[in-house]
């Protein structure tokens, strides 16, 4: 991919201080010289391509006629897989920015779980909204009264006296009305100030699909391409039906979403049928910068919007909250070339950031709720860190130039605050509290890029006027855009899914569960075509198949100390092996339906197994019977385990709970040497509860607060805590006493169900995998992210941890893995005949410290170093690691240096080189650059 002109025109300071350059390299020069000039000029050329014709999509009909446009290319390239590699993301650079797509979705994936953690706090939830402002343009409908319309208020006893003391009423000012807006202003801002208007919990009221459609809906984005674009828009209605319901025919019924071709090669044709728009034809060709901006603002925002109705569409059939892939394939097809302005609207809105950051790092956050307030004071900074990473990615200094520049941008301003204004007349409340709030948070944006200066936001701040609700609305609107973003990798692979050729290639592989042996180097894998199979780990070699089940097997477990596993699958069976002899010595039958989980006791002679037939067995495997039924779940139980020490169970189901068992009756009465139960008597006992006082095993505790199906629940191996996920993207950890037990905290950041979670053994992590291709690594104590590992094309659907070892296993769609969270060899290099080594926060020389190196504060984790240089003339020491993405670290005479970048490594006795992503950098021992090579 060419690099556009801010890549192309940078240099190292080498490249200017040549000019004294000995005799014998002039020549040398020259060339370099030549290649510069080649470079420039092709840069130039980029440049200029940048708004030509051709690279706008401007061809002629003609031209149109012979090649697809490049929306519709852009769309397909978005859901498709390419050829046996990596899913294909959107490639190039976002029109009008100095930003690709894969560096906006790398940001995205940095901010999106500082953002998501900011607005469940107190400051950031909490908005005034005036939703009952009369529509000023025509006369409305009406209000939408269906129940997911409809806005919850928030009691004012839950707001902040000191932002309820602001208030003002507008009556005081007599007959000179208080103005909704400033000359700086970019939309109505001054809600919070005002007598109307009512306090909102944001959380409490998200943007999804609320049924909301018809004349009323598109008749506010009519208004809005139409009158207030400047007439650039090529197309002026959305038979989308604007937030609510699936396409709208021409007569006004609604139509079945369509559904995209299982084929890959049919795609472009579908997608061709699909689009609404002209082929090949976006904008005119003389429309101005600033207009093309105002329209990739509008359109962008109005595909965010379709997006999470999209992501949270409310299915009548199953009555649960789920993405919907035909509804984002029919509102995105019919106008793919919104997808790419949401990807310029998340580049505007970081830009705002990034000018604002001083401003937003110095705001006060204060609510009252000191949890809250601790937490906004530690993820602002690292929401502004992560900005600042990203550079440039738009040049707002570009807009509004010449002569001619003062009038564009009022009639900038005027078209923006018609469309906050235009928000008043949607008839669904909810649908106006967003469209309200982020067309603030936009406008916001717009203030700080196109009416203050850069060092206005520097100082004491005295020239800005922001509002509380304009910096709520901004980061708001932030996060907004960042869950659009995750949405697209959610229907990305949810394309993947449904494509024939790619779902047969990968369902003979797909692992559902695995299991460490706790002595050998040795996994077990089962996977959905109904195999067992054996690894040895350690040399990556089949030793072993297992094929008795018929159909998909999902659990699986070593015995602790018996040469003896268990398995449990589709085929309603429960069979045990010995490995030894390679068979299976019998089988457990008495559930009525897949078996999704087996487990040993670490004492007992027993296994438990979890079923959608809604019940949890205990057998003794010994007598080969089945000695406890529990019943009390109304769903698939999707998990059931032991607790490591204690006599309990946890059960996970998909009817919204947790289940904690206490198992102590049927230990007494089993070591009573009482006969076996007969199953369906022992169902009946469970079934009656503990009202008689008959049954072995007894519920202690529910758990509930998951809002979609639990997929796992684990205990912790020596504290009394409880790690739960499942389909509502959360990953719960829940206390435990004698009496009770209750919600700690929630971790929150895929975006897709959780199948699976568990806590480390040795330190303070939660690790989590989900179907949105990812294992997440969680800090126990701040419940904060520490690292993604992710997958472009594999669902993960099982993880498990070594009993001894600091080993993970995690099953996924091809395969799996079998990885380590942290080295067990220390960094370390070889000088002479001595070994130059860490250990602790020491750097040994011969077992004498050389050097102090940075470590974890309290309640942090800092990765270790990954590799040692050592330069014995300066006796230097170069540390990398894989801390925020990798940096390295100098040691030289009692001072530390630091940055960014994967490797560093000596090179010279007074010079290191770096490899920081495209390019190598040589740096001097005061670390600062030198030379910067790029790679090829």
């Amino acid at each position: 991919m060419p690099k556009k002109r801010s890549q192309a025109m940078h240099t190292s300071p080498s490249d200017h201080s040549h000019d004294a350059a000995p005799a014998g390299t002039k020549r040398q020069w020259l060339w370099t010289a030549m290649r510069i000039a080649v470079l420039v000029a092709a840069a130039g050329t980029a440049y200029i391509a940048r708004d030509s014709p051709h690279v706008l999509g401007l061809s002629s009909r003609q031209e149109a006629a012979k090649q697809p446009s490049q929306n519709i290319g852009f769309m397909a390239q978005v859901l498709q897989k390419s050829r046996g590699q990596n899913i294909c993301k959107p490639e190039g650079f976002v029109r009008d920015t100095y930003s690709d797509f894969d560096s906006v979705e790398a940001l995205n994936h940095r901010v999106s779980g500082p953002l998501d953690s900011l607005v469940h706090t107190k400051f950031f939830r909490t908005l005034k909204v005036d939703l009952y402002k009369p529509c000023r343009f025509w006369r409305t409908e009406g209000s939408c009264f269906q129940r997911d319309c409809i806005v919850q208020p928030l009691d004012t006893s839950n707001v902040p006296a000191a932002w309820c003391a602001q208030t003002v009423d507008q009556n005081s000012f007599g007959p000179f009305l208080r103005p909704e807006y400033s000359d700086k202003d970019f939309s109505v801002v001054n809600d919070e100030t005002y007598g109307d208007g009512i306090w909102i919990d944001l959380v409490e009221n998200p943007e999804r699909f609320t049924g909301y459609a018809g004349a009323g809906a598109n008749a506010v984005w009519m208004s809005i391409y139409q009158d207030n674009c400047f007439s650039v828009a090529p197309y002026l209605q959305d038979t989308a039906g604007g937030w609510g319901s699936q396409l709208v025919n021409v007569d006004g019924k609604t139509m079945p979403f369509v559904q995209p071709p299982h084929k890959r090669r049919e795609l472009m044709p579908f997608l061709e049928s699909l689009a609404e728009e002209e082929r090949g034809v976006t904008l005119p060709a003389d429309v101005p910068h600033e207009y093309r901006v105002f329209y990739r603002i509008v359109s962008g925002l109005h595909a965010s919007v379709s997006t999470h109705i999209c992501a949270e569409y409310f299915n009548s059939t199953s009555n649960m909250w789920e993405p919907n892939l035909g509804c984002f394939i029919s509102r995105i097809g019919a106008f793919p070339d919104r997808l790419q302005n949401m990807y310029f609207n998340f580049v505007l809105l970081t830009r705002a950031i990034q000018k604002m950051a001083p401003y937003i790092a110095a705001y006060d956050y204060t609510t009252g709720v000191a949890r809250d307030d601790r937490m906004v004071q530690k993820l602002v900074p690292r929401l502004l860190k992560s900005v600042k990473r990203a550079g440039l990615m738009f040049d707002d200094s570009e807009l509004f130039l010449g002569p001619s520049g003062p009038a564009l941008k009022a009639e900038f301003k005027d078209s923006f605050r018609n469309i906050s204004q235009i928000m008043d007349c949607t008839g669904c409340e909810k649908c106006r509290l967003w469209g309200k709030t982020q067309t603030l948070g936009i406008a916001t944006a717009l203030k700080a890029l196109f009416s203050y200066p850069e060092r206005a936001f520097r100082g004491r701040f005295t020239s800005l006027d922001f509002k509380r609700n304009e910096i709520v609305a901004l980061i708001t609107t932030y996060f907004q855009f960042s869950r659009s973003l995750d949405a697209i990798e959610l229907f990305r692979g949810m394309y993947q899914d449904i494509v024939i050729d790619w779902r047969a290639s990968q369902a003979l592989a797909r692992v559902k569960g695995t299991a460490f042996h706790p002595k050998r180097p040795w996994i077990l894998a089962s996977l959905h075509n109904g195999s067992i199979q054996l690894w040895d780990y350690r040399m990556g070699t089949l030793l072993e198949r297992f094929d008795e089940h018929e159909g998909p097997v999902r659990g699986i477990s070593f015995h602790p100390t018996q040469e003896l596993f268990v398995s449990g699958g589709d085929d309603y069976k429960v069979k045990v092996w010995n490995y030894r002899t390679r068979r299976c010595i019998f089988t457990l039958q008495g559930h009525l339906d897949y078996v999704r989980t087996a487990y040993f006791h670490p004492e007992q002679p027993w296994i438990i197994t979890a079923s959608d037939d809604q019940t949890i067995r205990i057998w003794n495997w010994q007598s080969r019977q089945c000695i406890a039924v529990l019943t009390g779940h109304n769903h698939y139980v999707m998990c059931a385990q032991f607790h490591p020490t204690e006599d309990l169970v946890v059960s996970a189901c998909l009817d919204q709970t947790v289940r904690v068992w206490d198992i102590s009756g049927l230990r007494r009465k089993n070591a009573a040497g009482a006969p076996p139960v007969d199953p369906f008597s022992a169902q009946r006992a469970n079934a009656q509860g503990d009202f008689f006082n008959v049954t072995d095993v007894v519920v202690k505790f529910v758990l509930e607060g998951h809002t979609r199906g639990v997929n796992w629940a684990t205990f912790h191996p020596t504290m009394p805590l409880i790690l739960s996920c499942g389909d509502d993207r959360q990953v719960k950890i829940w206390r435990m006493n004698d009496s009770r037990a209750w919600e700690v905290d929630t971790c929150r950041g895929h975006y897709h169900n959780v199948n699976s979670a568990l806590f480390h053994p040795k330190r303070e992590f939660i690790l989590s995998d989900s179907e949105d291709k990812t294992i997440r690594i969680w800090d126990t104590t701040r419940r904060t992210l520490l690292q993604t590992f992710r997958r472009d094309q594999d669902r993960f659907w099982c993880l498990n941890a070594h009993p001894e070892l600091n080993l993970f296993a995690a099953g996924h769609d091809n395969g799996l893995i079998v990885f380590k969270l942290e080295r067990e060899r220390p960094a370390a290099a070889v000088y002479q005949k001595s070994l130059i080594y860490v250990k602790g926060s020491q750097v040994l020389y011969d077992s004498n410290p050389i050097a102090s190196i940075r470590t974890a504060p309290a309640g942090q984790y800092l990765p270790p170093p990954r590799t040692l240089s050592y330069n014995p003339t300066e006796q230097a020491v170069l540390l990398t690691s894989d801390n925020e993405g990798g940096t390295y670290e100098l040691y030289i005479g009692g001072k530390t240096h630091r940055g960014s970048g994967k490797c560093a490594i000596w090179v010279g006795r007074n010079r290191f080189a770096v490899l920081d992503n495209t390019d190598v950098v040589i740096k001097d021992l005061a670390n600062t650059t030198t030379k910067t090579i790029k790679l090829p």
